[in-house]
Order: C-alpha cells, then sequence, then structure tokens
C-alpha cells in the first residue's frame, strides 16, 4: 500500500480516507492492524502501559471480524442509518417509567475550555432535574463523548432504570446504535465506558435529533462552559431558563 502510493503528496488523513473509500476488506485488515498497534504504543509510552501482545492480537481479531461482517451486510452507511429527528420526536412505545435524557457539549477552542449540559424529563414533559459540568476537552468530539458519559453516569445515580437518550451529538449517538463511525481512540474509551454503565440499565433507548430539538441541552451546556459552572438542580428549574 505504502509503495503504491509512494509518489502521492497527499497527507496521512487524505490518503487514509482514499482506502477507506474503496471498502476493501484486505485493506481494512492491514489499517486494522496498524490502528491497533499504534493505540498500544500511545499507551505505553505516554500512559506507561506495558504491551500486551496477545490482547493486541485479541483486539485486532475481534475488529476485522467485526469490519467484515459490516462489509458483507446489507446495513446501510450511518448517515442513512442514524434518526435524524427533524419534528417533534415520539414517545410511543416507552416503559411507563422510562425518562427522557437530553445531553450536550459546548467547546471553545480558543480556550479548550468544555461545557456538559444534561436535561431529564419524564414521559408528559415534566422537568426532573438538570446538571452542568464544566471542564476541559481537546476537542469538539471528546467533549460530546464526555458529555454523553457524564448523563449515563448521573441518571444512574439518580436511579433510572429506563432510559431514552437524545443528543445532536451525531458520533456518540452513532456508537451507542453500533454504527461504523470513525471516533479517535482516545475518546473510543470514554464511549466504552459509557456502555459498560449502560449494562445495567433495564431499556435503554438512543436517538440523534436536531440541534433546535436539544434546546434545552444546548442552553445549559452553555451557560455551564461560559460561567464555568458545575451544578445540579433537581425538580427545580435552574437560574438560566430551560423553557
Amino acid at each position: 500500500m505504502v509503495l503504491q502510493d509512494s509518489a502521492i503528496t497527499a497527507n496521512i488523513c487524505d490518503w487514509i480516507n482514499k482506502h477507506l473509500s474503496s471498502k476493501d476488506a484486505h485493506i481494512f485488515s492491514v489499517l486494522t492492524t496498524a490502528w491497533c498497534i499504534w493505540k498500544d504504543r500511545c499507551f505505553q509510552i505516554f500512559q506507561q502501559k506495558p504491551l500486551n501482545t496477545p490482547c493486541t492480537i485479541r483486539l485486532e481479531s475481534k475488529l476485522i471480524s467485526d469490519t467484515n461482517e459490516f462489509l458483507a451486510s446489507s446495513r446501510p452507511n450511518s448517515s442513512a442509518t442514524v434518526a435524524h429527528v427533524q419534528v417533534s420526536p415520539s414517545n410511543r412505545d416507552l416503559p411507563p417509567d422510562c425518562c427522557l435524557v437530553y445531553y450536550d457539549a459546548s467547546y471553545d477552542k480558543h480556550t479548550n475550555k468544555s461545557g456538559v449540559g444534561i436535561v431529564i424529563f419524564n414521559q408528559t414533559w415534566e422537568f426532573k432535574g438538570c446538571k452542568t459540568v464544566a471542564g476541559q476537552a481537546l476537542n469538539p468530539e471528546e467533549a460530546e463523548c464526555t458529555a454523553l458519559f457524564e448523563a449515563v453516569k448521573w441518571v444512574k445515580a439518580r436511579g433510572y432504570n429506563n432510559i431514552f437518550l437524545r443528543s445532536d451529538a451525531k458520533n456518540a449517538t452513532s456508537f451507542l446504535n453500533k454504527m461504523v463511525d470513525q471516533i479517535s481512540w482516545l475518546n473510543n474509551s470514554i464511549l466504552e465506558d459509557c456502555l459498560f454503565i449502560l449494562r445495567d440499565f433495564i431499556y435503554v433507548k438512543t436517538e440523534y435529533v436536531s440541534r433546535n430539538l436539544n434546546d434545552c441541552a444546548d442552553k445549559a451546556t452553555k451557560y455551564s462552559r461560559k460561567f464555568n459552572v458545575s451544578g445540579e438542580w433537581l425538580d427545580i428549574y435552574p437560574p438560566f431558563s430551560l423553557n
């Protein structure tokens, strides 16, 4: 692969995207193997985590197997499969005690400051709580993945067993819906932690909604980032309006 493209002057991202777009199973296997080795080397260098060759091989084999299954299936790509809700989303067929969890993240590329906003309603749109978490992030994707992590961690702490997660964070939603998306190795570990927590719930549903339908969480997250506020409001509205 490298030799045949040695005369090409494209940057590394364009070069990888060129081969990914071919949907060649062999190409995916080669790139997956390289990524697994690179990821573990990063953990060794930056986190002093010792190399574990059998573990690397198992992860590589699983990812290659999952990729081959996906390529062989007739499932459409993620951009066509994630539910893009442009009208008021429906709460039909949900368990009676299922709560609606809206979450979002705000990120400032100039300061790396981030804010997380989480808002919970019941199915009759009665406000049940809001949480904000101010912090730092390396990029917008990390901020959105952190928002999902904070959301599932908080609703678990609140004792909910049935949840409906809604957000305009496309990558995080696609990951939960088991779509194929390019998530950085660091943010992938955050989302894997989310999946681990979600195992404790009885019912979990996730849905991508447009930004205007996630306005309540958007207001909370921008307030959190702008004023560096982390806090919780239960059953009463926070000082910023969510209406």
